[in-house]
C-alpha cells in the first residue's frame, strides 16, 4: 500500500486491517485477504477502497462489521480520538461495586501523579517511569469505567 498520510482517516483503515492480520494470521500484510474472504469481496475491491487517490470510498458499515466481527479497535480508537475522546475496550473491565476499592485506586493515581511529578523534576521522564505510571493509570481507568457502569446500573459483563 501507499504510504497515508499521518492521522488520516486512510492511515486508520491501513491499521485497521493491520490489526486484523496480526491478530488473526500473525502478519499484518494479510489483513486485507483475510477481510476480503470474510466479506466475500475481492482483494482489488478493498485495496482500490484504501486507496486516496481513487473515488470509492472505504463504507461505514464495513468498518463496523471488520470492528464486531474480528474484534478490533483500530477505528474505535480513531473516532474516539477525532471525537475528543478516549477509547477503553471494557472486555479489559472487571465489574466494579465496592466505593472502597474504587478509592484506593483513585488514591493510587494520585500516588501516580506524585511519581511523575517526582520523575520529571530531575528533568528526565525515563521509559521505565513512563511504563510503570502508565500502568498504575491504566488500572485507574479499568476502575472509573467500572464504576460508572455500576452507577449507571449495567453490568459490564453483559
Amino acid at each position: 500500500m501507499k504510504p497515508r498520510q499521518p492521522g488520516s482517516p486512510y492511515e486508520t483503515l491501513e491499521a485497521l486491517y493491520a490489526e486484523v492480520g496480526t491478530k488473526m494470521r500473525g502478519e499484518a500484510d494479510l489483513g486485507v485477504s483475510t477481510v476480503a474472504a470474510f466479506l466475500g469481496c475481492s482483494v482489488g475491491t478493498i485495496y482500490k477502497q484504501l486507496d486516496p487517490d481513487q473515488r470509492d470510498e472505504h463504507p461505514y458499515t464495513r468498518v463496523s462489521m471488520i470492528t464486531e466481527h474480528f474484534g478490533v479497535s483500530a477505528a474505535a480508537i480513531d473516532l474516539a480520538r477525532r471525537a475528543g475522546g478516549i477509547f477503553y475496550k471494557l472486555d479489559d473491565v472487571a465489574a466494579c461495586a465496592d466505593l472502597d476499592g474504587f478509592c484506593a485506586l483513585v488514591q493510587e493515581a494520585g500516588e501516580a501523579i506524585a511519581t511523575t511529578a517526582a520523575a520529571r523534576a530531575d528533568g528526565v521522564f525515563t521509559p521505565e517511569e513512563r511504563t510503570a505510571v502508565r500502568a498504575q493509570l491504566k488500572d485507574l481507568l479499568r476502575a472509573v469505567v467500572a464504576f460508572d457502569q455500576f452507577l449507571a446500573g449495567k453490568d459490564v459483563d453483559e
